[in-house]
């Protein structure tokens, strides 16, 4: 087998196990032990990576999803840190073997922390 499809195999296996049938442990068999997902400004280890995906509620060929994301910011003029949480719910069907996202119910922010940054020396 050539290393591209190696590589192809490997791609290939990562969606069938990970995306399309949830077991997200297998990142920690594929993934290199100082792997970082990088979105929206947010580096996120593999345990990080994980919990995205860990709340699931499946029930025959329908499930929720629950992922988590943290955007956070600056806002210049008051050299204030915003952290702003939120939660999306999201509904998956299985067709034809693989999971599918089918619709996103709702997106929930859960609050914002600011905090004061030191004044520049």
């Amino acid at each position: 087998m050539t290393t591209q499809e190696q590589n192809k195999a490997l791609v290939q296996r990562f969606n069938d196990e990970f995306w399309n049938n949830l077991h997200l442990n297998v990142l920690d068999e594929m993934a290199a032990p100082d792997f970082v997902h990088q979105l929206n400004n947010e580096a996120r280890s593999r345990d990080e990576y994980k919990k995205l995906y860990a709340t699931f509620s499946v029930k025959g060929n329908s499930a929720l999803a629950v992922s988590r994301h943290i955007k956070r910011w600056t806002i210049e003029e008051t050299r204030e840190n915003v952290n702003t949480e939120f939660r999306s719910v999201w509904m998956l069907t299985k067709i034809r073997g693989e999971w599918k996202v089918t619709g996103l119910i709702a997106h929930i922010s859960t609050g914002q922390l600011v905090t004061k940054m030191r004044p520049s020396r």
